[in-house]
């Protein structure tokens, strides 16, 4: 994988775990399965963004593959939605772990506005 592409993927993941321990951890004080779920959609949306940086990676290095792009998107899919039927049970659950997953958006923006004055150079 590309150094500028590890690099972009290891600091995003690294702000989101960052976040996503502080965040899980002060759920957790006031309903420990509301900290599970958001903990839960955190670790998948980071999953998600990483394994769609090594396929893309993958695919662009070799020219060729766009199935492979496709499967690895539904295969990916399935997995987001298996976890969204898990916490369906609880409507509170359900939200927890959507904000968890929406939590890597925040950390994506954390990333861009951190690079931005070195852009400018």
């Amino acid at each position: 994988m590309n150094a500028k592409i590890k690099s972009l993927v290891f600091s995003i993941t690294k702000t989101n775990i960052l976040l996503t321990i502080i965040a899980t951890l002060l759920i957790s004080l006031f309903n420990f399965r509301f900290g599970v779920a958001f903990l839960v959609g955190s670790a998948i949306a980071t999953i998600n963004f990483t394994a769609n940086a090594i396929v893309i990676n993958k695919v662009i290095s070799n020219r060729r593959g766009a199935l492979k792009i496709q499967l690895s998107f539904v295969l990916r899919m399935l997995l987001i939605l298996l976890f969204t039927l898990i916490f369906m049970r609880d409507v509170k659950e359900l939200a927890f772990y959507l904000i968890g997953f929406i939590l890597h958006q925040i950390s994506i923006f954390i990333y861009t506005k951190k690079i931005r004055p070195y852009k400018k150079q």
